[in-house]
């Protein structure tokens, strides 16, 4: 929705907090559930890019982050 501000935040973050190894990282929230239903914890960065605050959540989950953006147009 307009306003929502996305690049504060990680889809399914609270989900990666306490699994596994390594998180996967994909561009949207289907992508990310899609992940979660297969048993790999995943967060999706709700769009191509990340912000700074994005970055520093993946760096304290203190694991691995796999990039899986797949590889079409944005949007």
């Amino acid at each position: 929705p307009g306003g929502f501000p996305k690049a504060d935040w990680l889809f399914n973050y609270a989900a990666c907090r306490p699994a596994g190894p390594f998180a996967l990282l994909v561009e949207g929230a289907p992508d990310a559930l899609r992940a979660t239903e297969a048993g790999v914890p995943a967060v999706a960065a709700l769009g191509t890019g990340l912000s700074a605050t994005q970055v520093r959540k993946l760096a304290a989950l203190g694991r691995l982050v796999v990039v899986a953006f797949d590889n079409d147009e944005p949007g």
